[in-house]
């Protein structure tokens, strides 16, 4: 919950986003996901940990691989570096991640 709201808080929650990127090989699927919003809100600071989320794409959860690529989308010139594992996403078997996978892509 704590990286959900740091999240929520935008560029002036960003200082832990360090600590919050930690999160992202939590062994909950709520705190994984949690995470790749919270750094997908945190400006430039979150987006430093780009390929750290980028690794989430590959994620077993249906809704971390989706919030992942949400989060790429917010991530400016270091989340579109990543574009490619989220176009993959486009075929993805399920119809929620195919959505934020074309959402974060700006279709």
């Amino acid at each position: 919950r704590a990286a959900e709201a740091l999240g929520r808080m935008g560029a002036q929650g960003a200082a832990p986003a360090a600590e919050v990127a930690k999160l992202l090989d939590d062994e909950d699927r709520q705190v994984r996901r949690c995470a790749a919003e919270a750094l997908g809100h945190m400006g430039e600071r979150g987006a430093a940990y780009a390929s750290q989320v980028a690794n989430l794409l590959d994620d077993e959860d249906d809704i971390v691989r989706r919030c992942a690529a949400e989060a790429l989308g917010r991530m400016g010139e270091k989340g579109a570096a990543h574009a490619a594992g989220v176009v993959r996403l486009l075929a993805d078997d399920d119809s929620r991640v195919r959505i934020g996978a074309a959402e974060a892509l700006g279709l």
